[in-house]
């Protein structure tokens, strides 16, 4: 698995022996191997604003690493599922990934600031979980891809299924419409 970009010269490469190498591909040369999985690697994932690279492993971890430093500043736990593919959305505000479970575990990904501006030792990356969004599969999440503001889940099956992310106005709106639906029960 790789998390591929034609404009970056760097290729992240992940496989069963749990470890996932950097590449530099104008070199064609391996830069760094980045160890701490305990699983085969599922995915990979550049988030080029911060040059954190996110993978995803079969031991049912999420791990973000500061390509700087070479290190893992941060661990997620999808549960007790493996994690079989993760997404970023525009903006590489929001994290997603998926398992063999109906759910698609979500994460707000804050890169607030410059990274020549954090002090040492201050995590690259704050993650929080947002919650999930609900699949009727339970079959295993293929792959996971994100276009402007659709969520394209592949499962196992083949089957796509497609989530809409809405913006703030648009949520605030049918929240709205849902309010007027509602009778009001009136006391006597």
């Amino acid at each position: 698995s790789s998390g591929i970009n034609a404009e970056w010269p760097l290729r992240p490469g992940g496989s069963l022996d749990t470890n996932v190498i950097v590449w530099d591909v104008v070199s064609q040369s391996g830069l760094y191997r980045l160890k701490g999985h305990k699983g085969p690697i599922n995915d990979c994932i550049f988030l080029q604003n911060s040059n954190v690279l996110i993978t995803s492993s079969k031991d049912t971890y999420i791990k973000l690493w500061c390509l700087d430093s070479q290190h893992c500043f941060e661990t997620l736990t999808n549960g007790r599922d493996e994690v079989w593919s993760i997404t970023v959305c525009s903006g590489e505000t929001r994290l997603i990934a998926g398992s063999n479970t109906a759910e698609l575990r979500v994460w707000s990904l804050d890169q607030g600031g410059e990274l020549g501006k954090r002090k040492s030792g201050e995590k690259v990356v704050q993650c929080e979980l947002l919650g999930a969004l609900v699949r009727k599969s339970k079959d295993r999440v293929n792959c996971l891809t994100v276009v402007e503001n659709v969520v394209f889940c592949q499962n196992n099956d083949s089957t796509i299924v497609l989530f809409k992310v809405k913006t703030g106005e648009e949520q605030e709106k049918l929240l709205k419409r849902k309010k007027k639906k509602v009778p009001t029960a009136t006391l006597r």
